[in-house]
């Protein structure tokens, strides 16, 4: 990188473009490639499985095996004149002309380089040819502004285009992936509710048991006091007030042994 002053070479672009050429995407939709290569060592650089230094100069050892799988089905060189070309790019737009880098000297300089490498030994064409993949060539005019007659004789060697998206039926359905979320939404959504209604179960049900709980505290407090009630008259009627007696006496004479005072008083109030 650092010999190349930080631009990626030649060898590592095509490296990149292989890559994406055995991308999933590309070997099952396609792909086109506009521009590029632009020599026949580059396409062999890019599509051949054999280095390219090892080969000798004649025919045969140009055709190698080459990566089919990458290798374009179809080429089609789009073949204009200069003067075509030139009055093209004049009818752009200032700023489109500007932003393609298409202004005059650089229009001239491109075109020279590219009529260079078409009257080369071998030209990339040659490198398809070698291969039995015969390019199309298809002559542009001014006739055909819109290029109906160009994309015609395209769509009759290549074939009319595939559709890759959702047919009709599917679109007509539904987008798959809306209505799974849509479906998970509605199972959580769904979940949440049982959960909720577990939840205010179990309070009920609590709160029901403390109720319960309250009424049969209840219960046994009364049934506690009525069992209680004729011991209570009996403790009021015959013990209670010889015991408060006892216990006056007790306090207005202080004596130094309480309990004994208690006693006697007791079996003296029985004798009487």
């Amino acid at each position: 990188m650092e010999s190349s002053q930080g631009h990626l070479t030649e060898g590592q672009v095509f490296k990149i473009l292989q890559d994406k050429l055995n991308s999933k995407p590309c070997r099952n939709q396609g792909f086109v490639l506009d521009g590029l290569p632009e020599t026949f060592s580059q396409a062999s650089m890019l599509f051949s499985t054999e280095d390219t230094e090892s080969r000798d100069s004649d025919v045969e050892s140009r055709a190698p095996g080459y990566n089919k799988i990458i290798t374009p089905d179809y080429v089609f060189s789009l073949e204009a004149s200069d003067d075509f070309l030139t009055e093209r790019v004049r009818d752009l737009p200032q700023g489109g002309a500007e932003e393609a880098q298409l202004e005059q000297d650089e229009l001239l300089s491109r075109l020279s380089r590219y009529r260079r490498l078409q009257e080369a030994e071998e030209t990339v064409l040659d490198f398809f040819d070698f291969r039995e993949i015969h390019s199309e060539h298809i002559e542009l005019s001014a006739d055909d502004p819109e290029y109906v007659g160009v994309v015609k004789r395209i769509t009759e060697v290549v074939g009319l285009p595939k559709n890759y998206s959702r047919s009709f039926e599917e679109h007509k359905e539904g987008d798959p992936l809306k209505k799974e979320a849509e479906r998970r939404q509605v199972l959580a959504a769904e979940r949440r509710r049982r959960k909720e209604a577990a939840l205010a179960e179990m309070a009920a049900q609590h709160e029901a048991w403390h109720r319960g709980m309250q009424e049969v505290q209840r219960q046994e407090k009364e049934r506690l006091e009525a069992a209680a009630l004729p011991l209570r008259i009996y403790l009021m009627e015959f013990v209670v007030p010889t015991i408060t007696e006892a216990m006056t006496q007790c306090c207005a004479l202080k004596p130094d042994d309480p309990v004994d005072f208690l006693a006697e008083f007791l079996l003296k109030n029985e004798e009487e």
